[in-house]
């Protein structure tokens, strides 16, 4: 263990007990080796939240190409304007956002923007632009410009700090907003959050229809950058 303790992990629950008629979850994983240390918390809630039984449970992920329908949502185009595959991943061997310091959301925006530098091909090329204020990427040491954001934002691309109870309880505000930034494509058809909510969030987005080409380019990303990050020796979680 990265020396998570049990009280930041249910630390969310504490300080937010939240709403009778909203249900939430009120604990967090500080690291990979929680759901193992502390999986007396984590097993109940995760067969709780999932149906997954037992502490061998595992996420079951399936990226295969072949396994989304190419059949057209919306033949007349009508009704289905736009598809969006999004998804969040988290590395190994650096402590998770509600229990990481500012040097290691330097670390994951490190994996994350040399990752993505190293796939300037196709509908992939883009730039890691990091949020204004943000002083920890050299080549924009102020961040992205207001001309930039509002660009970003009008594409729908742009995040912004976490203000609910619960995302403040878990701790995902703190250093806000060193080493939290967007790679975004020059088509603005991909989008790469940094240090949001995990370390990662891929947002890959079709205008029309096709959801095959929308999760094409979403497993393209998400395998480019864990390829670049293992060279580092940080897979995924």
């Amino acid at each position: 263990s990265s020396g998570v303790s049990f009280a930041r992990c249910v630390k969310p629950g504490m300080d937010d007990l939240g709403d009778p008629d909203f249900r939430t979850i009120g604990a967090v994983a500080g690291d990979e080796a929680c759901y193992d240390i502390f999986r007396e918390l984590f097993d109940p809630v995760i067969e709780l939240w999932h149906g997954a039984r037992g502490s061998d449970a595992r996420h079951p992920t399936d990226l295969s190409l072949d396994q989304v329908s190419s059949t057209p949502i919306d033949p007349t185009g009508r009704y289905a304007l736009s598809a969006r595959v999004r998804g969040g991943r988290s590395f190994r061997g650096v402590r998770f956002p509600p229990a990481c310091d500012h040097q290691e959301r330097c670390k994951v925006e490190q994996l994350v923007s040399k990752a993505l530098a190293s796939v300037q091909d196709g509908d992939l090329r883009g730039e890691y632009f990091p949020l204004p204020g943000s002083r920890t990427f050299a080549s924009k040491p102020q961040g992205m410009t207001k001309a930039e954001a509002a660009d970003l934002d009008r594409h729908r691309l742009l995040f912004e700090k976490p203000d609910s109870s619960e995302d403040l309880a878990a701790g995902l505000s703190r250093g806000w907003p060193q080493a939290r930034g967007v790679y975004a494509t020059e088509s603005r058809k991909l989008a790469v959050w940094c240090n949001e909510k995990e370390h990662l969030r891929v947002v890959s987005l079709e205008m029309g229809p096709d959801l095959a080409a929308a999760f094409a380019r979403f497993v393209r990303t998400v395998n480019s950058i864990e390829a670049s990050a293992k060279e580092s020796g940080h897979a995924y979680a």
